[in-house]
């Protein structure tokens, strides 16, 4: 059985972050950051709710950025503070993730690139 769940990213254009669960095993689709109402003054940017995550971060064996938009990876930052995880993209947005990632000082983290137009199956842990 597949679970899904929308951690954000329901409402509009923001926040996505995913999380596909099967066998005993968490894939997190998009990570994104959101985008503040007129009335939140002083607020840059939305980081979803990583407590779902981080409760069950021993399942997670990848996130996955489906492109290079602030509201799809904008909040890796702030995951990769307290998860470790592959992180799959493709060619132009991993090089969008990796300056994102060293300019706020995160130098530990493993990015994975692949080429959608191979044709080949994407394996994540039990996911494809």
């Amino acid at each position: 059985m597949v679970k899904f769940i929308a951690l954000s990213g329901t409402t509009g254009v923001n926040e996505n972050l995913y999380i596909y669960e099967h066998d005993d095993q968490m894939l997190i689709v998009d990570c994104g950051i959101g985008f503040p109402d007129s009335e939140m003054l002083g607020v840059d940017m939305v980081i979803p709710d990583f407590s779902y995550v981080l409760e069950n971060k021993d399942k997670l064996v990848g996130i996955l950025i489906s492109h290079g938009h602030e509201d799809h990876m904008g909040a890796l930052p702030y995951l990769l503070r307290d998860v470790q995880a592959p992180i799959y993209s493709t060619k132009l947005v991993s090089a969008f993730i990796q300056d994102k990632l060293l300019d706020r000082g995160i130098k530990d983290f493993d990015l994975r690139v692949f080429n959608p137009d191979d044709n080949a199956p994407l394996h994540i842990g039990t996911f494809q």
